[in-house]
């Protein structure tokens, strides 16, 4: 099956056209006008995140270096759809260093995030042919360009090929745009108000053979090492054990909690923690006042107005600040293709992240410690 689709991929993506490296415009010069406006909403917000961001999150940051955006990357999901959201290169010396996206939330509120992501796997791909397509399913992320060459992140073997892949009127190939730098992002003066970041280790939710539904275990285990109450050594897929969950599968009927659950697991496997849930939003008054205070929050995401009972990713604030009046989260996504990122905030002090369903999961409670 495999073989048999790798030949009908090639055979796709034989049709791409080569299309030659984009000139790239710095500060300040006239650019042509954009086909995305979406781009200059990326710009715009990296350049107001660049002068606040630590080291751990993007550790090629250096004094006086210059930072380029690339066009939207062409991204589809597993039927070959376009995604709702739009993710853009971050390059600093001809490298791939992160990726910003930009999606609309349930409000229809354009909502920005920036991280390391799958950058370093991208980097590694185009290093030979820029025209890369990706496609995006709940497993991975596959690369594959116009002369028929496939990786994916996270690597596994049990990964298969989407088989649904298929020429469709909706995929104009010949229109994918190089991933290469475009235009310089001005690092903006660092005004505004920032908490600090508190060292919130990453913590993964799988294993080599990818994410699996367990991202409330992985937040638990990087809350319980940040206080010291779980060892280095636990994982998150141990600690789902000790839950009562079998950790190992993707499937959250399976291996997922519902915010009843998280509670008891709070209660019996880190009781010191004094954890309390609150269903309601986050604000930034309240999460400089915790970070300031050494305390960091367990957020709870779901992806449909009426889905509150069960959480459908979490994440751990590290920190937040204020950017030429933008407030930004910076937060411990366990997801592979997240880790430390930082991600604007909604008017109504929420956040939203993407799924990797496609869809958009907005932040609607939380758990606060008392240790």
């Amino acid at each position: 099956m495999k073989r048999i689709t790798r030949r009908f991929l090639a055979m796709l993506l034989a049709s791409l056209m080569m299309v030659s490296a984009l000139p790239v415009y710095a500060a300040g010069e006239e650019a042509p006008a954009q086909d995305d406006p979406w781009m200059d909403y990326a710009q715009e917000h990296l350049g107001n995140t660049l002068p606040f961001m630590r080291e751990e999150e993007l550790s090629f940051l250096k004094p006086g270096c210059q930072v380029y955006l690339g066009k939207r990357l062409s991204a589809y999901n597993a039927e070959l759809g376009e995604l709702p959201y739009a993710m853009y290169p971050v390059f600093v010396d001809g490298q791939v260093v992160a990726i910003a996206t930009v999606m609309q939330t349930e409000d229809g509120e354009l909502s920005f995030q920036a991280g390391p992501q799958f950058a370093e796997q991208l980097n590694e791909f185009i290093a030979d042919n820029a025209n890369v397509a990706l496609v995006v399913n709940e497993d991975a992320i596959q690369f594959i360009n116009d002369e028929g060459k496939i990786n994916s992140s996270p690597f596994s073997e049990d990964f298969a090929t989407p088989v649904a892949l298929s020429l469709t009127s909706d995929i104009k190939f010949d229109q994918i745009a190089p991933v290469t730098p475009i235009q310089e992002v001005p690092q903006t003066r660092a005004v505004g108000t920032d908490s600090g970041t508190l060292p919130i280790s990453h913590v993964w939710q799988g294993d080599w053979q990818g994410d699996y539904a367990i991202c409330w275990a992985a937040c638990m285990v990087a809350v319980g090492r940040y206080y010291d109450v779980v060892g280095s050594m636990e994982t998150a897929m141990s600690f789902a054990v000790k839950c009562g969950k079998p950790g190992f599968s993707k499937d959250p009927e399976v291996s997922g909690a519902t915010d009843a659950e998280l509670k008891t697991f709070f209660a019996t496997q880190l009781p010191s923690l004094n954890a309390q849930y609150v269903y309601y939003p986050l604000s930034y008054d309240y999460v400089y006042n915790q970070t300031t205070q050494g305390k960091p929050l367990y957020a709870l995401l779901a992806d449909r107005i009426n889905d509150r009972d069960r959480a459908g990713h979490t994440v751990v604030t590290r920190g937040c600040y204020i950017s030429n009046s933008v407030v930004y989260y910076r937060i411990m996504d366990p997801r592979r293709n997240a880790g430390l990122t930082v991600v604007q905030v909604n008017g109504n002090g929420t956040f939203s992240l993407t799924s990797s369903k496609g869809t958009t999961m907005t932040q609607y409670a939380y758990f606060r410690f008392n240790p």
